[in-house]
């Protein structure tokens, strides 16, 4: 059954009788054939160099659980969970909610953590946004987002700040978030320095400078776009997310 929430909304008028289903692959990479699994590298990485490099790193026994790949069905007459998906069927109609897992505790990145700040705003943001998308009553939505927001305040994050990027992510029409929407090509270079609050005027610096690299065709079509500026964590903190300031 696909969890595509915008193709289950458009489902109607299905029988009473109708049998909710799901498959899914038990423990997939641990079961890949390992010759295939390389040989697969090998076949979408045409440069030679990177394709002998990745393949030596992933060269470790992929049949160590089990030689073959398994496949768990499951069914139900009126409700099913599917990745982070519960679908229900009611009255002919297909509505989708938020699934979290027993063991789900809401580990995301405590506000204490040596991060640019719009790591965390954006951690807060995205999971509003995927909360919207998935729940197909607004009621039902607005619940789980309260949930969302006091697992936050747990964490410490602002409660300013956390009030303001999920009613920022609330108020995106779900039709907009249903829709795919293709990325366009990325010609920017990335430039990783290390985090620290003193680089912050970099962003500033690198908006000052973008209209001379312009003009300088060569530097223009070297560079490409503004470059990315992206930041890495010092190795004496227990940051383990890189951020990146667009």
């Amino acid at each position: 059954m696909s969890s595509d929430p915008e193709r289950l909304q458009s489902t109607q008028n299905i029988p009473d009788n109708t049998i909710l289903v799901t498959m899914d692959v038990e423990a997939l990479y641990t079961n890949i054939p390992q010759k295939d699994g390389l040989q697969a590298i090998t076949n979408i990485i045409r440069n030679k160099e990177e394709s002998k490099i990745i393949t030596t790193l992933c060269d470790f026994d992929f049949n160590s659980f089990h030689p073959n790949i398994n496949l768990t069905l499951e069914q139900y007459t009126q409700q099913v969970n599917f990745l982070d998906t519960t679908v229900k069927l009611q009255h002919g109609h297909l509505s989708t909610t938020l699934y979290r897992k027993p063991t789900d505790r809401y580990t995301y990145l405590h506000s204490s953590s040596f991060h640019p700040e719009h790591t965390t705003k954006s951690i807060v943001y995205s999971q509003a946004l995927k909360y919207n998308r998935i729940c197909s009553d607004p009621q039902d939505r607005d619940a789980k987002l309260r949930d969302l927001q006091n697992a936050f305040l747990r964490l410490q994050y602002p409660p300013h700040m956390i009030k303001e990027q999920i009613n920022k992510a609330r108020h995106i029409p779900r039709d907009n978030l249903l829709q795919d929407r293709s990325k366009g090509p990325n010609d920017r270079t990335p430039l990783v320095v290390t985090y620290s609050p003193q680089v912050k005027p970099l962003t500033r610096i690198v908006n000052d400078l973008q209209p001379i690299l312009e003009k300088n065709t060569t530097l223009s079509k070297a560079l490409g776009g503004r470059p990315v500026l992206a930041s890495q964590p010092q190795t004496n903190t227990n940051a383990q997310q890189h951020g990146q300031w667009n």
